[in-house]
């Protein structure tokens, strides 16, 4: 077996005939390889780093892959590596350093690249090898906030058409009522030191065509709806009022989902830095699955860097960051 790590341009269609093969496989999803070179190829720099393990009839049987994202950390620019797609085909499950070799290698050739620090949103089972074998440090898990739209539906599992109805109402007159005093008196982020640098372009290749828009005026928002076990659920990505995160931006993002998509829930997954009264956030306990952010610092000899990065407060984190919709 040969572990080798190359751009995304430089890899074949019969390679990534085989990435997506592994990809399905591994995470029961009906991808095209069209689909993952869009993926991989939807951030600033038009490309990812993939490292892939052939056996010895030169088939991919693992692959990961890292996405080089510009970050600000105190305004100063970095390269942070965003790492995920990671699989091993079954069959080769059982070698006991694939994983850890496939990644260590990948890290390597990043850090050859000038990427100073790789992150990533963990499953439970990636999370402890990442934690205990890659010495991965744990940063924070992320929170969710929602909105249930189809109440009885979301708490039931059975839709009464006519309660569901009543509240989405109420839910709409809400937000008229809290439009009418963010108008007045709009709450803005508080911009935190470490976020990513989220010029035109990046916004742009971030968010194509599987992600749907609103904007007004001086207003805009991103989301996406994926059903998730029977419920439509609709993610807020972002939203943004001359720039910056505002209650008057998510507002109007929320109303203009409510009015214009047929969704059972309203989801945010990240932190809100500023004051808000339209998400609930959702106890740890009903979370539908943990998501701890991990991160590891390439360059060890930078000790300030790692203490301010060490601190989940300096972040800003979200479904902006990492593409898990």
């Amino acid at each position: 077996m040969k572990i080798s790590v190359v751009k995304s341009g430089e890899l074949n269609e019969i390679d990534w005939t085989q990435i997506t093969s592994g990809f399905n496989e591994s995470f029961s999803l009906n991808k095209q390889p069209v689909d993952l070179i869009n993926y991989y190829c939807s951030n600033e720099f038009g490309y990812s780093f993939h490292a892939i393990c052939r056996n010895d009839d030169d088939e991919i049987i693992a692959h990961s892959s890292i996405f080089p994202y510009h970050y600000l950390v105190n305004n100063e620019k970095f390269i942070f590596g965003l790492s995920g797609g990671t699989f091993v085909l079954k069959a080769y499950r059982k070698e006991a350093f694939l994983y850890v070799d496939l990644l260590e290698e990948l890290k390597e050739f990043v850090k050859s690249k000038g990427v100073v620090l790789t992150y990533g949103v963990s499953n439970e089972n990636s999370f402890g090898i990442a934690v205990k074998l890659l010495g991965s440090i744990h940063l924070k898990d992320l929170s969710y906030y929602a909105i249930p739209v189809a109440l009885t539906k979301v708490f039931l599992k059975k839709k009464f058409i006519f309660v569901d109805a009543i509240f989405r109402i109420i839910l709409i007159f809400w937000c008229f009522g809290v439009k009418l005093y963010s108008l007045i008196w709009d709450v803005f982020e508080i911009e935190k030191a470490i976020r990513l640098d989220l010029t035109d372009k990046v916004y742009e290749r971030r968010f194509g065509m599987n992600y749907k828009r609103f904007h007004s005026k001086e207003l805009s928002g991103v989301y996406r709806i994926v059903n998730e076990a029977g419920l439509n659920a609709a993610y807020l990505m972002d939203f943004r009022r001359n720039g910056k995160r505002s209650l008057l931006a998510l507002n109007s993002l929320i109303s203009y989902i409510l009015k214009n998509e047929k969704v059972d829930i309203i989801l945010f997954v990240g932190e809100l830095s500023f004051f808000q009264n339209m998400l609930v956030k959702i106890p740890r306990k009903f979370e539908p699955q943990r998501l701890p952010l991990t991160y590891d610092l390439l360059i060890n000899d930078n000790r300030d860097l790692n203490d301010f990065i060490s601190k989940p407060e300096n972040w800003d984190f979200s479904l902006l960051n990492f593409d898990a919709r």
